[in-house]
């Protein structure tokens, strides 16, 4: 584990931060996550994943079980996995450059 107080108000930390978020740390088999619920989800589409590495997973990163825990819990409120997967692809996609500089041009009053 990590501090945070660290990283706090020091943004020339803030990729050495990123990619302390992204280690893997946190054990897939001693995760306090009921092990089917992680396998169906991850069967459904609705992990996140921080590497482009497709094998199977041992260990996630603190970003990842976050991300997890956040599904657990939407599962809990009864979100489906549609809804959770959109959620996932409007965090995690990349984002259109292009269309983002044609939303923030045309929405200036709330961007200034």
């Amino acid at each position: 584990m990590f501090s945070s107080t660290n990283y706090s108000d020091d943004y020339s930390k803030a990729i050495d931060l990123a990619k302390k978020l992204r280690e893997k740390v946190f054990l897939k088999t001693q995760m306090d996550v009921v092990y089917t619920h992680f396998s169906n989800w991850e069967r459904e589409g609705l992990l996140y994943r921080c590497d482009e590495n497709k094998g199977k997973w041992k260990s996630l990163s603190y970003v990842e079980y976050t991300w997890v825990k956040i599904v657990e819990s939407l599962r809990q409120f009864g979100f489906s996995y549609d809804h959770i997967r959109k959620m996932k692809h409007l965090l995690f996609d990349e984002i259109d450059v292009i269309e983002l500089k044609k939303t923030v041009s045309s929405n200036l009053d709330y961007v200034m």
